[in-house]
């Protein structure tokens, strides 16, 4: 008998040790999502990276149209058209390249702001692509703890780049719904969109072609201390101000081939 107990204890113990170096330390527990998992999971619900990239957007935002597209190697190719009394002004940005035309006739750099181009175009279509236009190398997802903003818990994602010396730092934060993987608030510092830190709701959510369209308010901290991660908390209290509403009309998806 006493042998059988000790044979008993010998085989527990044996069972616990196999537990035990079954996982690594910095292995995610098994109900844990990681960031690379839900970061996929984000852009599958917005779509899908294969669709998003490989079709031509076109939408207008109040009275000027835009469209975008990426190539085969995710390099951007984006189009602003505004008609001023008779004349047609064209904004373009493709793969770095930012020029300004007007009527057919390109215009030289002094006669506009090339920033000020940079934020009306690149830096809108820029930020419309997300989740899709951060798969590059550069860029550095964690997970952060979750939140809760007005009373939902949401996932957050980290998004930082890697640091190049003198360029400003970009960073976002992508707060997910935990139930459909959808990104409802977005906090950002993206110099290419303004100087100022940004929280966006996204609104109005509904699909072209199977790709997720979202209109949303864009807010500012009252002050200029608060930081990035503390925005929803802000907005949680009311305590951010409104600084414009952007809604996308006339949508149209073309699939590339």
């Amino acid at each position: 008998m006493k042998t059988s107990y000790i044979i008993i204890i010998l085989v527990l113990l044996t069972l616990s040790c196999k537990q035990k170096n079954s996982s690594t330390p910095n292995e995610p527990l098994v109900n844990e999502t990681t960031s690379v998992d839900l970061f996929q999971k984000a852009m599958d619900a917005h779509g899908g990276e294969e669709l998003f990239k490989k079709s031509l957007i076109n939408f207008k935002i109040d009275e000027t149209s835009f469209s975008l597209q990426y190539d085969d190697n995710g390099r951007a190719d984006f189009k602003q058209i505004r008609q001023k009394d008779s004349d047609t002004h064209l904004l373009s940005y493709k793969y770095g390249l930012i020029q300004y035309r007007i009527n057919d006739s390109l215009q030289p750099e002094e006669s506009y702001s090339q920033r000020m181009a940079e934020i009306s175009l690149f830096g809108l279509l820029y930020t419309f692509s997300i989740p899709f236009n951060l798969t590059t190398n550069d860029v550095i997802i964690s997970r952060l703890p979750n939140v809760t903003i007005r009373q939902k818990e949401y996932y957050t994602l980290d998004i930082q780049f890697t640091k190049i010396p003198d360029l400003p730092e970009d960073h976002f934060l992508l707060y997910i719904d935990v139930d459909s993987n959808e990104i409802n608030y977005v906090a950002l510092q993206h110099d290419l969109s303004g100087s100022r830190a940004q929280f966006r709701r996204m609104i109005n959510p509904r699909r072209t072609e199977g790709i997720l369209f979202q209109d949303y308010i864009l807010f500012h901290a009252k002050d200029t201390i608060t930081t990035l991660d503390k925005l929803y908390s802000k907005y949680n209290f009311g305590d951010l101000k409104v600084a414009r509403t952007i809604k996308f009309d006339s949508i149209n998806v073309k699939k590339r081939f």
